[in-house]
């Protein structure tokens, strides 16, 4: 399966992945890679890390190379709101989920989590999905409640030893 996803990416990169193809061209090099970070995420001891930054790269790109930071103010018919739709909704919002989860759940691991789970909850609110967001809001409560235990247990026992 691995194989056939790296043929995939592999295949959407060099087909639409230079400079002169459009922008909408891009998106199928983003899905390309969502497809292989999701695949890849539900194997045990996968390492997306570089695929994600891949994802966020392309997309950085993008939103710099056509100034995106007011699109999502544009009419909803017009091609470039429904493009930033796409772009943050489908990608960005995602890369900052599948970063979230891969990184150790350490303490300070945690904090990392939780802040990629509050960007693509706030992108997910952004562009109007609603039960996207509600699903990251969750997983941001979970991961600050153990956050919390685990502090109230570090506290615990340094009084304890006291």
């Amino acid at each position: 399966m691995a194989i056939d996803l790296a043929a995939c990416v592999s295949f959407a990169e060099a087909t639409y992945g230079h400079p002169s193809c459009s922008k909408w061209d891009k998106l199928k090099v983003l899905e390309s890679l969502r497809s292989k970070i999701d695949a890849l995420n539900k194997l045990p001891h996968a390492d997306v890390e570089e695929l994600n930054d891949k994802l966020m790269t392309i997309i950085d790109q993008t939103k710099t190379k056509y100034k995106m930071s007011r699109w999502i103010h544009m009419p909803r018919p017009s091609n470039e709101y429904h493009y930033y739709i796409a772009l943050c909704g489908n990608y960005e919002a995602f890369a900052h989920l599948m970063i979230g989860l891969s990184v150790d759940l350490t303490k300070e691991g945690k904090q990392v989590a939780i802040g990629h789970f509050k960007k693509a909850s706030a992108i997910c609110n952004l562009v109007g999905m609603t039960d996207k967001a509600k699903h990251l809001d969750t997983l941001i409560s979970v991961h600050t409640a153990e956050k919390q235990t685990e502090n109230d247990q570090n506290l615990s026992t340094n009084v304890a030893a006291e």
